[in-house]
């Protein structure tokens, strides 16, 4: 068994994280097409969020990846025909080295180097309460007339917030949130500019 056959369950491991991006820049390599490889990257990731909503399943991931024994034929048996033949592919390829223990870190560099590649701005829109999927598309473009660019977007929710949003641009945070409001109000009170300070 390798030295990094045991440490790839630390999906933070610098080794692992190298790896997992040359899987996914050699799978992303072969997918020349923007539109297959978004559709190859949502496919990934309702894999990926399907197999990590099993109990056991990390386990099961670390058994195989420390054993390697006949870990390509269960995935072969598992998903041949059940999903694309890319992402066969690649699945089959990870059991074959001894790898499936890596795939969370290949679907995340997958998705960055397919947003890299499309020239996409990374933002995160957090918003107090989960955004329902019939919104999301509009406004995603919403998003991206603001900021003028293709954005890949990263929803997050925190209840803090009490309501409206927090948008994160690269290194630029802008707060249209009631907690932001309030926290400006109230430094604007203390300050004596505020209402009750004029």
């Amino acid at each position: 068994m390798s030295k990094l056959s045991t440490r790839a369950q630390s999906v933070m491991d610098p080794t692992v994280m190298r790896l997992a991006g040359e899987y996914a820049r050699g799978l992303l390599e072969c997918i020349p097409q923007d539109d297959q490889a978004e559709s190859l990257a949502d496919e990934l990731t309702q894999l990926l969020e399907t197999l990590q909503a099993i109990e056991g399943f990390s386990s099961l991931l670390a058994r195989w990846q420390m054993s390697g024994a006949g870990a390509e034929h269960m995935v072969e048996r598992t998903f041949a025909g059940r999903v694309s033949k890319p992402l066969e592919a690649l699945l089959v390829l990870l059991a074959r080295n001894g790898r499936l223990g890596i795939l969370p870190p290949v679907v995340r560099a997958f998705g960055e180097q397919l947003d890299a590649r499309e020239g996409k701005v990374k933002v995160t829109l957090t918003t107090a309460v989960p955004v329902p999927d019939a919104q999301r598309p509009s406004l995603l473009a919403a998003v991206q007339k603001a900021i003028g660019a293709k954005a890949a977007v990263k929803m997050r929710v925190d209840k803090n917030l009490l309501g409206g949003v927090v948008l994160q641009v690269g290194d630029v945070r802008y707060d249209a949130s009631v907690a932001g409001d309030l926290a400006k109000l109230r430094d604007q009170i203390l300050s004596g500019t505020g209402p009750t300070g004029q």
